[in-house]
């Protein structure tokens, strides 16, 4: 029992010592940092322990002797070597030696001491287990030493003031000479630094330093601007850049910041996912974000399969949104004899049948685009009709008075029947061929041999191509009405009154589409004449009206107009460009084709009013062509291009 109180009783002391020994060194960190009642307390509160007091009393004299001779060095040192105040105009080399013994010898922590070494003692709580007469040197050594180190600090503070002002001063041509550069070299960021290092330091006289804060106003403002076309550029905001571009050319109007801020731009294509490039660089495909220098050059490269690559050079203000109209590039072209200008028929034998402003009958090979064959008339009257395909036999007519029909495969005349000059496309129903001719009569040929089976007087001379439509023939005439006949008896199933129903007329299935040169729209039953709707679009009509068994196009003067065949609901309607229609869009298939006068032709879906693309045209002729693959022919001038399809 005795060993384990011994054991017990050594931990005990081990353990004080060391708890001891760690409180000795927070009472030392005290001192050093000037804390004297603190470092006091602790020594005081060993010392009051038996076991630590000799420990507590030795560290306390050996830390607090450290201190009486620092107070008592510093005392003497200042009082033969404190310099005198500094003057103004000393340079900086008679500065440099004072300061540089003033922060040498004049330190925080002395000061601090000996101002609490004094106020302890004057507070009777100088409490430390040192010597009484060790306490006494060291409240004399505060004391000589406090009054030297106060006037020290003071001193210390007027040569650091001093000899920074000579320093700003030396600085200041330099600092001032920067900031100028800076700015020249569009460089904004740095030179509001450096003005406001130049206004911080108060360098210059008044006039200099309200230019300095005209200066820091102006350019944390220009750093605003420029920072927030950049967070605008990233995110796509091309009207917020353009505003605060705006404004920085308004905040500096002498500053040229077309040449070196870049500003964003959207550009999209006509059909979107092209590959876009800018000056050589990728930037990703359309819908995507440009980011251009207005004033430099700059060169986009839209590029898609199946279409031209576009070249665009922006302006030099381009717009905040660019939309890239693309061509779609045809797979082959070919050279013409003569221009074409009605459309051609396209029969699925892989030709292409149409005639020519010579008065030629042609067949051209869809995949070569070469001629076949070719029939010279000889009719120059200056009307020669589409050719019909019947059989193995193409049918046309003309003003010249021959209706004939060729051999589909070699181009020779199969039969020729003359005396039905006309200046209406003839129309193929019922196993015979219709033919209104230009003395007012409808004639009725034997599609197969040519011989006349019947014929009899319209009401009045024709002013448009004959249709058949649900056991009728149906022709506009130059009396203002449309008169239909019995497909058979050609006797009269019902006429319209004479403005009624308009000159334009087109047929799907058995509706009959009328279009009056005031825009007036109207669809009647073919059979009957019974009207089904109609509508009032005001302008002028262009051309022919087209239509399918579901749409309905309408060309005015100003705009196109899609409506539904069926009830004559608008689907969508789009604005004339400024180049002007070539007469009236059509329908390609599910495409809509509008020729302009500028020599291209806008390609739209009947989806939308926007542009799809635009192909290659004239800016005189163009006509087309469409077979039941969908492969489209584009007449235009002389020369044609064929598509093996429109997106």
């Amino acid at each position: 029992i005795r060993l384990a109180e011994v054991k017990a009783d050594a931990e005990h002391r081990a353990a004080a010592h060391r708890r001891a020994a760690t409180r000795l060194q927070a009472a030392g960190a005290a001192l050093e940092a000037g804390n004297i009642g603190e470092a006091c307390a602790i020594y005081s509160e060993l010392a009051n322990n038996d076991d630590l007091k000799a420990e507590a009393q030795e560290a306390a004299e050996a830390r607090f002797r450290e201190l009486t001779r620092s107070l008592e060095e510093a005392g003497k040192s200042l009082a033969a070597q404190l310099p005198p105040p500094p003057q103004e105009n000393a340079d900086q080399e008679q500065l440099a030696q004072p300061l540089a013994y003033l922060q040498q010898h004049v330190r925080e922590r002395e000061v601090r001491c000996a101002r609490e070494v004094l106020q302890l003692k004057a507070q009777n709580r100088l409490v430390v287990p040192i010597t009484e007469e060790h306490c006494s040197q060291l409240v004399l050594a505060a004391q000589t030493a406090l009054p030297l180190l106060e006037r020290g600090l003071g001193l210390l503070a007027s040569y650091t003031a001093v000899h920074a002002r000579h320093d700003a001063q030396r600085r200041l041509d330099p600092l001032f000479k920067a900031a100028i550069d800076h700015e020249d070299q569009h460089d904004f960021a740095q030179a509001l630094a450096d003005y406001q290092k130049l206004l911080a330091e108060k360098a210059g006289n008044s006039d200099l330093l309200s230019h300095f804060r005209e200066k820091v106003t102006t350019l944390t403002a220009v750093t605003e601007a420029l920072a927030a076309i950049e967070a605008a550029s990233q995110s796509g905001d091309t009207t917020g850049a353009r505003t605060h571009f705006a404004k920085l050319q308004k905040l500096l109007p002498k500053v040229p910041f077309a040449t070196f801020v870049r500003l964003p731009v959207v550009v999209q294509s006509s059909q979107p996912g092209a590959k876009v490039t800018l000056n050589g660089a990728d930037i990703g495909t359309t819908p995507c974000l440009a980011q251009v220098v207005p004033a430099a050059r700059n060169e986009l490269l839209v590029s898609l399969p199946r279409f031209v690559p576009a070249r665009v050079e922006l302006t030099k203000e381009p717009a905040a949104s660019l939309t890239v109209r693309l061509t779609l590039q045809h797979d082959g072209e070919g050279e013409l004899g003569a221009i074409v200008d009605q459309p051609v028929t396209m029969h699925g034998d892989g030709a292409a049948y149409g005639v020519d402003r010579n008065g030629t009958v042609f067949a051209l090979d869809l995949a070569t685009r070469a001629m076949r064959w070719r029939h010279e008339t000889g009719d120059t009257a200056g009307f020669l009709s589409t050719p019909i395909a019947h059989e193995q036999s193409l049918i046309t007519a003309s003003l010249d008075g021959s209706v004939r029909a060729l051999d589909r495969t070699s181009g020779k005349v199969l039969w020729q029947t003359e005396g039905l000059a006309t200046e209406s496309a003839p129309s193929l129903a019922y196993g015979r061929l219709g033919v209104a001719t230009a003395e007012g009569q409808l004639v009725m040929l034997d599609a197969s041999k040519g011989g006349i089976t019947q014929r009899t007087k319209l009401t009045a001379r024709p002013a448009g191509d004959l249709l058949a439509a649900d056991g009728a023939w149906i022709l506009p005439l130059q009396n203002g009405t449309v008169e239909a006949r019995h497909s058979t008896t050609l006797s009269v199933l019902w006429q319209s009154k004479a403005g009624e129903m308009g000159q334009a007329l087109a047929i799907a299935g058995n509706r009959l589409a009328a279009l009056r040169e005031d825009g007036r729209v109207s669809v009647h039953d073919a059979a009957t004449g019974a009207l089904i709707w109609q509508r009032d679009l005001a302008g002028s009509a262009v051309g022919h009206l087209a239509c399918d068994r579901q749409s309905l196009l309408v060309t005015l003067d100003d705009r196109l107009v899609l409506l539904d065949l069926r009830d004559g609901q608008e689907r969508w309607q789009t604005p004339r460009t400024d180049a002007g229609w070539l007469g009236a869009a059509r329908l390609l298939g599910t495409a809509i084709a509008a020729p302009l006068r500028d020599g291209t032709v806008l390609v739209y879906s009947q989806s939308s009013p926007s542009p799809s693309y635009r192909l290659d045209g004239d800016k005189k002729t163009v006509s087309f062509g469409i077979d039941e693959q969908g492969r489209v022919l584009v007449f235009a001038g002389r020369k044609v291009a064929s598509f093996r399809s429109l997106p």
